[in-house]
């Protein structure tokens, strides 16, 4: 299970795996990206850009 983390921007969330900022909108279909196994399960730089790959093939 993921959770996430309230930040100063009411809009946003951290996710308490990757420790990326999440859309508070995108929470549920980053939560499944983990679920998958389609986010690098680390902090830092390498998941920022695997979430990125994901949302330009509209994942």
């Amino acid at each position: 299970m993921t959770n996430f983390m309230p930040v100063p921007n009411p809009a946003a969330v951290t996710c308490q795996t990757c420790w990326v900022l999440v859309n508070w909108d995108a929470k549920e279909r980053h939560a499944a990206w983990h679920s998958a196994g389609l986010v690098v399960e680390s902090p830092g730089d390498q998941a920022v850009e695997t979430i990125a790959e994901l949302e330009r093939r509209g994942l």
